[in-house]
């Protein structure tokens, strides 16, 4: 679709993201909008897909960079979600107006949903680089980091419900996000905001100015000092030992990062969907959480500790009508270099066969929600076999837990099929995306892995056995499908009549 030059100017701002040279960054993009700017007539020499939308020959975009890598502070955190945004929403309005406007097709993807050649998503990349280091980094303040907070989160999961810190903490959160709810309600999304003052304080993290401006929108004070006094540091009980001012910065401002990225990531298809209108009050109510993290997908300890911090969410429906456990039903499974069980000998390709950890989180902080219907009329059990979910990826926990639904017989809603033969339906590939997925997954994933700089780090005999990943994995997910429709069979043989 892209000229070679294009493809080089991709890489170059990737680097400058890697390298955190935001002011490289900012001169890529200027160049490229006025080169657009200056051939009104696009063709496939000149594309109209905005840099910070296009990827590397591995299938990364600038949004799964940024996710791995991070900022070092939240303005340029949040300049450049917000500029992936505004980028994306001017090439869809764009896209009203073509005649060829089908050639993009695979750009009109949420840059926040897409998945690398490797099969990965930005959310997945932030969890992995955040919580679980790949093996063979180097970076030991990452891997320090990392430890922090785990152990910190560790420690939080320990404490009751209502503990101080858990408190203080779930009110900092809140705090922040009723702060970045109301300036896009008035403003939308705007990243000129933030792009004045990374011009102005670039590269300089010891710049005082730059430190106060994050400071206030991070809400990092001395008043944690202050609050551990009281409630840690002088406390008697040893589940709190790990839980010291830096942690709990650490934590906060993790939680914060993640927070922004999830809230732009479901922002932005209601934007999509109001190109042209200056009202951007009811796009950004009703923002939960909880509801995010079921469609995403999420470390097991961060689930629990999101459930944690906001309980009630579980329960609550979302503007659609459903709850966290249809959201988590229905969705993909989270990848395992998300969730850490990723295995440095593993065959690359291979299938990993587990239950998404946030379903599992859900399931057992909210049972009784498995035996309720979506807004459809749905069951979770239903919406995990339409979603192609197997016996071992979430579907015997979700029998284990509402068992009526199939030793009843109940039909699906819609379908009108019992839930065994709703096991045998071919995996849901009804909409345009996830179809051109399933084709670029058949031509391109295996020649754009053996690119990949993790390719190098694998062991000789992953490598030799690459190639046939993908027909393994096929062949895994054909055997799983048939497990199940027999697990589902056997417990209601009768169903077959």
């Amino acid at each position: 679709m892209a000229s070679k030059e294009t493809s080089l100017i991709v890489l170059k701002l990737h680097r400058s993201i890697r390298d955190r040279q935001w002011s490289d960054v900012l001169e890529t993009l200027s160049q490229q909008t006025q080169e657009q700017e200056a051939t009104p007539v696009y063709n496939a020499e000149k594309s109209i897909v905005p840099i910070l939308l296009q990827e590397s020959p591995i299938g990364w975009t600038a949004a799964h960079c940024i996710a791995i890598l991070g900022a070092v502070d939240v303005i340029s955190w949040k300049w450049i979600l917000t500029r992936i945004i505004e980028d994306y929403i001017d090439f869809l309005s764009k896209m009203n107006v073509l005649d060829n406007a089908g050639v993009y097709l695979e750009y009109q993807m949420n840059p926040f949903s897409r998945r690398t050649q490797a099969g990965h998503s930005p959310t997945d990349l932030f969890f992995s680089n955040r919580l679980h280091p790949s093996p063979w980094k180097n970076d030991s303040d990452s891997r320090r980091n990392s430890d922090q907070i785990k152990a910190g989160i560790e420690s939080i999961l320990r404490l009751d419900d209502d503990h101080d810190v858990v408190n203080e903490l779930r009110q900092r959160l809140q705090r922040k996000m009723d702060l970045e709810i109301e300036r896009c309600e008035i403003e939308g999304m705007n990243s000129s905001r933030y792009e004045n003052d990374i011009r102005n304080h670039e590269n300089d993290e010891n710049d005082v100015d730059l430190q106060r401006l994050n400071h206030a929108e991070n809400g990092i004070n001395e008043s944690w000092v202050l609050f551990l006094n009281n409630h840690v540091e002088n406390s008697d009980d040893q589940k709190e030992t790990a839980l010291d001012e830096d942690t709990l910065v650490e934590i906060e401002k993790f939680l914060h990062d993640m927070e922004l990225l999830l809230f732009y990531t479901f922002s932005i298809k209601k934007l999509a969907n109001s190109i042209g209108s200056t009202e951007h009050r009811e796009i950004f109510s009703n923002w939960r959480i909880v509801h995010a993290l079921a469609v995403v997908g999420c470390p097991r300890e961060i689930g629990k500790l999101v459930i944690k911090l906001y309980p009630d969410q579980v329960r609550e429906r979302d503007e659609n009508g459903n709850l966290p456990i249809h959201l988590a039903s229905s969705s993909h499974k989270t990848s395992s270099l998300a969730d850490g069980t990723w295995h440095y000998d593993a065959v690359y390709g291979e299938s990993n066969s587990s239950v998404p950890p946030m379903m599992k989180c859900l399931i057992e902080a909210y049972p009784e929600g498995v035996s309720e219907m979506d807004a459809n009329g749905r069951f979770c059990i239903n919406l995990a076999l339409i979603a192609g979910k197997s016996w071992k990826e979430g579907v015997f926990e979700l029998f284990s837990t509402s068992p009526h639904v199939v030793l009843n017989g109940m039909v699906d809603n819609d379908l009108g099929l019992p839930s065994f033969m709703i096991a045998a339906l071919p995996t849901n590939a009804s909409n345009q995306y996830q179809a051109l997925s399933l084709q670029r997954d058949e031509t391109t994933v295996i020649p754009a892995r053996q690119k990949s700089s993790i390719w190098i780090s694998m062991p000789d005999k992953s490598k030799v056995r690459a190639p046939s990943g993908a027909k393994t994995g096929k062949s895994q997910k054909n055997q799983m499908q048939l497990t199940t429709i027999y697990k589902l069979l056997r417990v209601v043989p009768e169903s077959i009549s």
